[in-house]
Order: structure tokens, then sequence, then C-alpha cells
């Protein structure tokens, strides 16, 4: 299969051991459950546009700030753009942008610390509209924003009855396929690819950041940093909101690695200068990283992935949503020191920032995404 579907992407989730099964008598409505930390690393790494948000009312919904929002707002916590429905997931709003303000005792630390409940629903819209009659796509967007506005309804109402806070539900919506002849095929982006090789490489005891340091190599991707002398791993979000830490002493070895995300196994496995493999090797001549991956689905064969791809690793998962995970041969150079001397500088500044947030009284400025028309 080209895509993975629904099914396999729960299973990958449960395999990261960070998400779980929930209780059983909640299965009805809900998928996965995790913690409130782990729950706003996905929304913030995972999501693309609106498509991971928390409930908040009957009205409105809240999303989690994304990396590069981080630095820029003081202090920033969650950040969200307001949109009618008819307008969801699309770039631009169809209202300016308004402030929301929450108490944060109150609700910044349920959004953080309480446990989390995961739905999956399909897409509301489409990313891909080449080639698509304007008919076919109008008729098929206007199906789906009913559907999907009566499946949030029917949540919220669970969630009452069930007397859960809806901030405690994310929302996690898939995205279609990009195959204009199968609208319905819905499946998973880039954004979740990038999200689970920071959750691999975590684990691994790397710093994961949306931050490239050295020369700008590739946009909107996501990098690795870690010397020997880590002795845990964090995403640059938990650490700039006082989440998690990083804990460091001087190393000797160090690593400095380029993710690239891939929707499907095609695109992954490609040698031409666009995608995959392809798109690595052409990075490869700034030499400030020391080791590289392909993070895409279904990336099986290991003979067969070091037979193409050389010193490339993987980061996959197979039909059964189990994890594969292909090390890269580390290259490491005096640029590679050179980069992790800038990825220390980030960090300390990740976590001033984070003392300072701690240590004042403040609300939480955000904007709001209008689900319900």
């Amino acid at each position: 299969m080209p895509y993975p579907t629904a099914e396999i992407i729960k299973k990958v989730l449960v395999n990261t051991k960070i998400f779980k099964e929930p209780e059983s008598d909640l299965r009805e409505f809900f998928h996965l459950k995790t913690t409130g930390k782990e729950a706003f690393l996905f929304a913030s790494y995972g999501r693309c546009f609106s498509d991971i948000f928390y409930l908040h009312d009957e009205s409105f919904a809240l999303a989690a700030l994304r990396e590069e929002d981080i630095l820029s707002l003081l202090p920033p916590l969650l950040s969200i753009r307001r949109e009618y429905l008819q307008e969801f997931g699309h770039a631009q709003p169809v209202e300016p942008r308004i402030s929301y303000s929450l108490n944060r005792q109150e609700t910044l630390n349920r959004i953080f610390t309480e446990d989390k409940y995961v739905v999956i629903l399909s897409p509301a819209y489409s990313h891909f509209r080449k080639d698509i009659a304007d008919t076919t796509l109008r008729r098929y967007e206007k199906d789906n924003i009913k559907s999907f506005v009566k499946q949030i309804d029917e949540v919220y109402k669970f969630c009452n009855k069930e007397n859960i806070h809806p901030n405690n539900v994310l929302i996690y919506t898939l995205s279609n396929a990009p195959d204009k002849r199968n609208l319905e095929n819905a499946t998973v982006g880039e954004n979740f690819y990038e999200y689970l090789a920071g959750i691999v490489l975590r684990e691994q005891k790397y710093f994961v950041t949306k931050r490239p340091f050295g020369p700008m190599m590739v946009s909107d991707d996501i990098y690795a940093y870690k010397d020997d002398g880590f002795r845990n791993g964090a995403f640059a979000v938990e650490i700039g909101l006082g989440l998690g830490d990083l804990d460091i002493s001087e190393g000797n070895t160090y690593e400095a690695v380029y993710i690239e995300a891939e929707p499907t196994r095609e695109r992954a496995t490609k040698t031409s200068n666009e995608h995959g493999i392809g798109q690595i090797k052409k990075s490869k001549v700034y030499g400030y990283y020391s080791g590289y991956y392909v993070c895409g689905p279904f990336i099986t064969d290991r003979k067969e992935w070091e037979n193409l791809a050389g010193d490339i690793g993987a980061i996959s998962f197979n039909e059964q949503g189990e994890i594969i995970f292909i090390p890269h041969k580390n290259c490491e150079s005096e640029k590679t020191k050179l980069t992790l001397k800038d990825c220390l500088e980030y960090v300390q500044l990740l976590k001033k920032y984070a003392s300072h947030r701690h240590s004042m009284h403040f609300t939480c400025e955000m904007k709001t995404t209008l689900y319900h028309a």
C-alpha cells in the first residue's frame, strides 16, 4: 500500500511507548491516550495548519505553538489562528487575529499536566487541489466539512457525558493522500514523519529542533544534535516552555543530524534531487552535518536500503506499525563541532526563556480556531 491507514498510524504511535490504548469504556470516541506534555509536543511538531488541536468549548479550539514561535513572543504558550469552519485549514483566516487570554494556573496547567485523549478524524478539506475539477472538490469538501463538524459535536457531547474536560481531548485530523484520483484516501503528511523521527531520536539522547545550524539547508525540516555528554534527549519546545530539560556535560563525540521526511516510500527512496535520498545527497556538500536520515513509511528491508542509500539512515515502520530504525554512519568533522556549539547556545537561550516564564506572573495570549459556525 502506498499510504499508511489510520489504523497503522495508531499502531505506530502506540509502539513509540508514548501513546497507549484508552480505557475500554471510552474507545467508542477516543483512539489513544498520552500525557499532557507529550500531547503538546505531538500537537506542536506533528501539525500542519490546524491538523491537531484541543477542544475548548462549543465554538472554539486551541492549538499548540510551533517551535519558531518560542522566541518571538514573550511569554509564548499557545498560538492559534481563528478561522470560520468554511475556511478550516486554509492558509489565510477570514478574520484578523484576535487575542484570547486564559488563566495560566487553571488552564495551562491542565493543558500541560493532565492526561489527554486523542481522537483521529478524516480530513475536512483537501491540501491537494491540482488537476481536480472544481465541482468535484467543492462537493467533496462541503460534505466533509458537515461530517467533520458533526463528529466534533459528538465528541464534545461525549466529553460532557463522561465529565471529561474538553481541553483534555486532542483532535488529530488526517491529511488527504496526494492522489487526485482518490480524494478519500486519508493518511498523514510530512509533519507526522518529522515528529516520529524526533521521538525516535529523542529516545537516543538527541536534542531535536526545527532549527538548522551552520548554513540553511532545507527550510521547515527537522534536525537532531548530540554529543556523548548528553544524559537525555529533548525537543526544543519542551525546553523553551519548561516542560523538560537537557542534562549536558562535556563530551568527546559530536553528532549533527539532518532528517528528510517523506509521506511515501516512493518519495523516500528517490535518488533525484527533489526528494528523499537524492535531497540529502544534494545537501551533503555543506559538510556541517555528520549524519542523515530519511523518515517515511514502509522502509522494511535493511540490506536493500543500505545498497540504495549508503551511509544515510532510515526511520520507518511496517504494515503492522512496528518501528524500524536503520542507523546512519557518523562522519564527524570540525564543522560538526561548530554546528554543535551553535546548538548548545540555542539550548541555553531556551532555558533562559523558560526560567523567565516561571519567574513572572502572566496570562497567555492566544489566537483561536472557530470550528463551529
